[in-house]
């Protein structure tokens, strides 16, 4: 497994998973007042929170991938949340 600098400290240790969102906040990919409009659109709309942000300009689909990907990481077994 490669290293990861979001899997450190207590998100590690409790094995939680993090938010789509809290990984692209802590990528410095979006703001903190972006990602809540975009949350609200996603509560109107029901269209993944990806494509609202990539629609919006914010992220690249290859951001989604990397999210994702990160994301993942924290399921070895391929469960996922």
């Amino acid at each position: 497994m490669r290293w990861d600098p979001l899997r450190v400290g207590h998100e590690k240790l409790t094995s939680h998973h993090p938010l789509f969102g809290q990984i692209l906040l802590k990528q410095s990919k979006v703001t903190v007042e972006q990602l809540d409009e975009a949350i609200q659109e996603q509560l109107q709309t029901k269209t993944y929170l990806g494509e609202i942000l990539v629609a919006k300009g914010l992220i690249t689909p290859d951001d989604i991938m990397e999210a994702l990907d990160i994301q993942g990481s924290y399921y070895p077994d391929g469960a996922g949340p």
